[in-house]
């Protein structure tokens, strides 16, 4: 039972332990950064889609849309769809919200909407200018 205290140094069981430490934290890593690569590339799909509807919205509101619905050629798969809704609550006469809605076209389920509200002042008459004088 004579041992030499100066040889120090680990068991087979202690590096087992450690080796499996080390590979559960390098699976967790792994994972995570999977993960935030998966989140940054929705993101980035959102944003593209997002850009698209914003695009399309000034199109329509400048005129040089006149369709109701359509794809984008910019994000095949992808369609859009226009609701207009009058909005006559007293003063608010010529008010208009339009939303526009991005959904695929394999599923009917909407991947993004985008509202905004437009005002579009009324024709001035003669006789309502002769008035104000």
């Amino acid at each position: 039972m004579n041992r030499k205290r100066g040889l120090n140094g680990f068991t087979l069981v202690e590096v087992i332990v450690a080796l499996g430490i080390a590979a559960s934290a390098l699976i967790l890593l792994v994972t995570a950064n999977q993960e935030s690569l998966r989140r940054s590339v929705r993101s980035s799909e959102d944003l593209r889609l997002n850009r698209q509807l914003e695009a399309k919205l000034d199109e329509i509101r400048l005129g040089l849309e006149p369709a109701s619905q359509g794809s984008f050629e910019e994000l095949p798969g992808v369609a859009w769809r226009l609701e207009r809704e009058r909005l006559r609550e007293g003063d608010l006469d010529g008010m208009e919200r339009l939303t526009l809605a991005a959904q695929s076209e394999a599923s009917t389920n909407a991947l993004q909407t985008l509202s905004v509200l437009v005002w579009t002042p009324p024709p001035k008459t003669e006789g309502a200018a002769d008035a104000t004088r």
